[in-house]
């Protein structure tokens, strides 16, 4: 091949514009080939689905020493192929080099076949090279050396064998370099032109590359993708098939095995090839699969597409690698392998090592050795970087990790990560919980170990169960906390005995989630147990916690219709707290909070409004402006100004709770709802009945959201609906709702609902429906106290 002229290389002219195609031709020229006409091509190149070029019109190129030939099964990858494809036809690179790098089993080495066999034409020459060892290398580089007929092709000095290559690659044009499954970036640099003006592409598992090189990241499969990679490898469907000419209910089980094996393309094809084989159909490989994981990922079938060993044994011998090299890495390693795989907290990782043994807890105390553990795994891509402080890591990886592990490491692996992640959420804010939904998913991915092994249920087991179901039942979440609020209880009375004062502490926790349903009975209940626990403490009882226990029973016995106990109940406790913690805490707000609200039920307006104002001032000494405690206590304040008819008063305090909320909590949490609710007083007072009907049933449909269309709160915006709807003279629509909201009323006696009986009765007797009004009042006659409300 003559030696081309750098001249030659693709440049284009300031202000000029070339067509696709006379992109395309140039790079052709450069590569030293003629010329294609559009009609070569089923399309064009961008639409990279059909720009396969027609066999009969390839250009072959003259040096080309490609190993594999070009998988018939391969599939998707597009937009990978196309980010490689438009590095190569950027202009403004004299040369390019690209690293595709991704997790051993991703489809590195495949995705480069597939670019080669797709646009082999572009290039004179195809050279590829086994990367994995330097002798592999040196060998490889003596087979280049012959196939480009240098004359130290036959130099016994292997260094001389390599200078030619590298010379011969920084004289010549056209060319395509691979060198696949790269693991030293050290040795490798030996191997590579000092400058060139070729196409230079690494296959590598790690992370971590040279600066100047750009990088394709190859991913799991998206479900899609891999359904049909699993259906092609099967044989179940003809290789020209979309996804969508398959059968649904194929569809959906190769859509469940996907995602089973997390869109790994090596597991996807032993899979087929395993379905293939006639052992079993989709459903049964997937219900196998649960119980023979490791069986199943070990099977490797004697025909494959240029990957020999199977997922086990590939994903083994990366282990014993990183094992050999560093200690601490490995231990890291095992430990994330228990964790939810997305977004794995750096300080999660980190505080874990604490709990193993004593070589690996060195690390944190040396943030070298941490970064020499990081990047061991980065190598390998064992270990994603997510961001800055987070890590994400295949399932498979894990699922292969857990497998090879004796069941005494699980467990004591399980134990480190418990201790982890509660110290990890009771260090962030524990009234605003602010840093506990990072946290969330590592925690609720370890409960199955949790419930399958009794050696990881201790008493710290139970204060991570407690805090997690506290924090469900706070954003809301009321069916997933009841799970956790009651193995917290039952781990505590096991491994604590029923008199202990953490058993006090969980049922507070649990009546509090009873609380938040409207379950005011069984609420009071164990609020009363924890009472009876904690006075048995004499001498040493916690005064402080009995004083939040009694306000929590005022706080039942308020929903309960009971005002006068729950008045006394209030008292009592606000009287406790303001001893033990002085006149300016966060508790003795929540008493007054609570004392207003019996005071507000009790129509004592004024005294309410004294109480709520009083709790604000402390809130705002003791929390920051934003903080959701300030946000309760302004709604609430803004709550009796309606009361009181200062509407003027109420609004901006409702708006900025609102504002609070939302940024606490999200846009769907109970307590936006609420303040929409009293933010519709305001409208209603303004005269903006569509809009005070608005903020109703959006309210509304963020209780259907969160805490389920039959939860006592929704009666409220149910019984306003209403409301607001006649008085835009919508009567059809407020029937509806005035007749949703007693029959929902009817299921909870304790609830106020007389306002809504009244109002209906007065549509009906509008409506000249009198008998009907009688009967409606007769029906809800003890329903009947409660104030006008209208």
């Amino acid at each position: 091949m003559p030696n081309r002229a750098k001249g030659c290389i693709l440049y284009l002219v300031e202000g000029e514009a070339l067509t696709e195609m006379e992109q395309v031709n140039e790079l052709l020229r450069w590569g030293g080939c003629e010329d294609f006409n559009e009609t070569d091509w089923d399309g064009p190149l961008w639409n990279l689905r059909s720009s396969k070029p027609k066999t009969s019109q390839q250009v072959v190129p003259a040096y080309n020493n490609l190993p594999h030939g070009r998988n018939s099964l391969f599939t998707g990858r597009q937009d990978a192929l196309k980010r490689l494809l438009d590095i190569f036809l950027d202009r403004k690179d004299n040369g390019a080099s690209v690293a595709i790098c991704g997790l051993a089993g991703m489809g590195k080495t495949q995705l480069v076949v597939e670019y080669v066999s797709r646009y082999q034409s572009m290039y004179h020459a195809i050279l590829w090279v086994n990367a994995d060892s330097y002798n592999a290398m040196v060998a490889d580089f003596v087979v280049l050396a012959g196939i480009l007929d240098l004359p130290e092709k036959h130099e016994q000095n292997h260094l001389l064998v390599i200078h030619a290559v590298r010379n011969w690659l920084s004289n010549h044009l056209g060319w395509l370099l691979i060198f696949d499954n790269v693991t030293d970036f050290n040795i490798l640099s030996e191997f590579l032109p000092p400058e060139h003006q070729g196409h230079l592409v690494l296959t590598t598992q790690a992370q971590i590359l040279y600066a100047d090189m750009h990088k394709v990241d190859l991913e799991k499969m998206s479900v899609e993708e891999g359904a049909l990679l699993l259906l092609r490898r099967a044989d179940m469907v003809d290789l020209t098939w979309p996804l969508d000419q398959v059968s649904s209910e194929d569809r959906l089980k190769a859509l469940a095995i996907v995602d089973e094996l997390d869109g790994l393309p090596l597991a996807l094809d032993q899979a087929g090839a395993y379905i293939q084989g006639g052992r079993c159909d989709m459903e049964e490989y997937l219900e196998l699969y649960k119980i023979r994981r490791m069986q199943l990922l070990s099977t490797r079938s004697a025909i494959h597409h240029g990957h020999p060993a199977s997922v086990v044994t590939t994903f083994t011998l990366l282990f014993e690698r990183v094992q050999e090299s560093n200690r601490v890495a490995i231990d890291l390693l095992r430990f994330t392998a228990f964790l939810h795989p997305d977004a794995i907290p750096k300080e999660i990782a980190m505080n874990g090592l604490y709990s193993l043994d004593a070589d690996s807890s060195k690390v944190i105390v040396d943030p070298v050795q941490w970064h020499d553990a990081l990047d061991d795994l980065l190598k390998y891509s064992l270990l994603r970087l997510l961001n800055d402080d987070a890590l994400t890591m295949h399932r498979l990886v894990q699922a292969v990790l857990q497998d090879t592990m004796e069941i005494s490491v699980q467990q004591h692996l399980v134990a480190s990560i418990i201790h982890a992640i509660y110290h990890a959420m009771i260090s962030t804010d524990q009234e605003t919980m602010s840093g506990y939904g990072r946290y969330l998913p590592h925690a609720q991915h370890i409960t199955p170990f949790i419930e399958r092994w009794e050696e990881v249920r201790f008493a710290e087991t139970a204060y991570l169960l407690l805090e997690v179901g506290r924090y469900l039942r706070v954003m809301g979440l009321y069916e997933q906390a009841e799970k956790y609020c009651y193995s917290s209880v039952e781990i505590i009375e096991t491994h604590r005995g029923l008199k202990h004062i953490d058993r006090a502490i969980a049922y507070s926790n649990l009546a509090n989630l009873y609380l938040a349903q409207g379950k005011y009975g069984d609420a009071r209940k164990y609020f009363w147990q924890s009472v009876v626990i904690i006075e048995r403490q004499s001498p040493n009882v916690d005064e402080a916690l009995l004083g939040l226990s009694y306000c929590n029973i005022a706080n039942c016995d308020r929903h309960l219709n009971k005002l006068a106990e729950a008045e006394t109940e209030a008292l009592r406790a606000r009287n406790i707290i303001e001893r033990v913690r002085g006149s300016v805490h966060s508790e003795v707000a929540y008493c007054l909070n609570i004392l207003a609200t019996i005071y507000r039920d009790q129509e004592r307006y004024t005294e309410a409004a004294a109480q709520y104002e009083r709790a604000l001032i402390i809130r705002e000494q003791v929390h920051a402006p934003d903080h959701p405690a300030v946000a309760a206590a302004l709604n609430d304040l803004a709550t009796v100004y309606v009361a009181l008819e200062e509407y003027e008063k109420s609004e901006p305090l409702n708006q900025r709770a609102l504002a609070i909320y939302k940024k606490a909590y999200g846009l769907n949490h109970p307590e936006v709802a609420r303040c929409l609710i009293c933010l519709s007083d305001f409208y209603s007072y303004q005269g903006d009945f569509a809009q005070a009907e608005q903020c109703n049933r959006e309210a509304l449909a963020i209780y259907e959201k969160t805490i389920g269309i039959d939860h006592p709160r929704a009666i409220e915006p149910l019984g306003n609906i209403a409301v607001f709807s006649v008085k835009q003279k919508n009567y059809r629509q407020a029937q509806k709702n005035f007749r949703q909201a007693l029959k929902l009323g009817e299921k909870y006696p304790y609830e106020d609902i007389g306002w809504i009986v009244r109002g209906y009765a007065r549509l009906l007797e509008s409506a000249g429906q009198m008998d009907a009004a009688i009967g409606l009042k007769q029906t809800f006659k003890n329903r009947l106290s409660g104030g006008e409300n209208l």
